[in-house]
């Protein structure tokens, strides 16, 4: 499920909020293989970047994907600053579960591209 990287990491982590960093997270994450230009994309794709709601309905799309549900939460702990090999504390898990729709945006992205 992996793809190319056509995004470097620095390109998603310094991504404002807004319809590009919505449509990166619609062609790479929700459509995987969608072939039209991500500025076409940014006409029709959700506030994935900016919503909650959509936000999580681009993490469901990983309930039937274990491995990218798995470096999804790794990349989401590196996006928040967390520290894996340190014990879980209930601030870490109040950062996780507070998380920004950008920060999962983000996560979601390095994830699925393997970055």
């Amino acid at each position: 499920m992996t793809q190319t990287a056509p995004l470097t990491r620095e390109q998603i982590i310094n991504e404002p909020v807004g319809k590009r960093l919505d449509a990166w997270v619609a062609k790479y994450v929700k459509f995987i293989g969608h072939t039209h230009p991500v500025e076409e994309v940014m006409q029709w794709c959700a506030n994935y970047s900016s919503d909650h709601s959509d936000a999580w309905k681009m993490e469901a799309s990983f309930e039937e994907h274990t491995l990218i549900r798995e470096d999804y939460a790794i990349e989401l702990h590196n996006v928040l600053g967390l520290m894996l090999h340190e014990p879980t504390t209930l601030g870490n898990v109040y950062q996780i579960a507070h998380a920004t729709p950008e920060q999962r945006c983000k996560a979601a992205l390095l994830a699925v591209l393997d970055l």
